[in-house]
């Protein structure tokens, strides 16, 4: 977080902020939103959104939604990180915040917005070359001479060792709203899952949380409650997160164990 962060209120034009220029993303097979929000004020049926408009699009789409109550409550720091999938390869786009409350009190802050991009996949071709028409004149062969057939002993077949089965094959994401105090303490301790405020202890509230695979990894058991963020490598945000991968700075240092991440709140630090 810096010394300031932007403002969003009521539902008219000082309730919108957006891109001035268009964003490349031609290179990227989806593109990564991470921001922090901090809502004050809002209230009851209140909420603000996340959308983005590719080149030549007429209309926003929306691609997050977030409702008082349900999503936030007002008065914490909460991260987000939306993927939007870019599959058919468009140049540019714009991204737009807006906030629907009612009233001026209703405010939405924002801050630490950074955009990511996952590189596409660049898939060799697998069929050889066709050579093209040769003008030299064809080598005359000799004549085949003939050969006994080999009388070597039968080999008997070699055994088949099975392929390592990776311990995260059977995990499943989860993105089931938990109760906490946070969205990291209701995420990293996988707690009791929830509907609403309701349903969680007091103390607690129900959050939507960034995806994870409670329910099908080993319970955790963290050593520590210090929250931390950093960079792993993995495949996915959430793999390289939720299995901890090796540090890394850029993609170069993840050796072919996926790319380089910048993660959600962890507790991968601790020792």
């Amino acid at each position: 977080m810096g010394n300031w962060s932007a403002r969003i209120r009521d539902n008219s034009r000082s309730s919108r902020i957006r891109t001035t220029d268009l964003v490349r993303v031609l290179d990227y097979s989806d593109i990564l939103i991470s921001f922090w929000y901090y809502g004050a004020g809002m209230a009851t049926g209140e909420s603000f959104e996340l959308a983005i408009k590719f080149k030549g699009e007429t209309d926003f789409t929306t691609v997050g939604n977030y409702k008082y109550e349900e999503d936030f409550t007002n008065g914490d720091w909460i991260p987000v990180t939306v993927n939007v999938p870019n599959p058919s390869s468009k140049k540019k786009m714009h991204i737009l915040f807006s906030n629907n409350a009612d009233k001026n009190k209703g405010q939405i802050y924002l801050d630490d917005i950074v955009l990511r991009g996952v590189p596409r996949q660049v898939v060799a071709p697998t069929d050889a070359p066709i050579a093209g028409p040769t003008t030299e004149a064809p080598i005359p062969m000799a004549p085949p001479v003939p050969q006994t057939p080999p009388t070597a002993a039968p080999v008997s077949p070699a055994p088949v060792t099975p392929a390592p089965v990776s311990p995260t094959d059977d995990w499943v994401i989860s993105n089931h709203r938990r109760c906490g105090a946070s969205e990291a303490d209701a995420r990293l301790h996988c707690r009791t899952t929830c509907f609403s405020n309701t349903d969680c202890v007091t103390g607690q509230y129900c959050w939507g949380v960034h995806p994870n695979y409670c329910g099908s990894k080993p319970d955790p058991n963290p050593t520590c409650n210090d929250i931390g963020y950093g960079h792993r490598c993995g495949a996915t945000e959430v793999l390289a997160r939720e299995t901890c991968g090796p540090t890394c700075r850029w993609a170069g240092d993840c050796n072919g164990n996926g790319i380089c991440h910048g993660l959600q709140s962890n507790f991968c630090h601790c020792s």
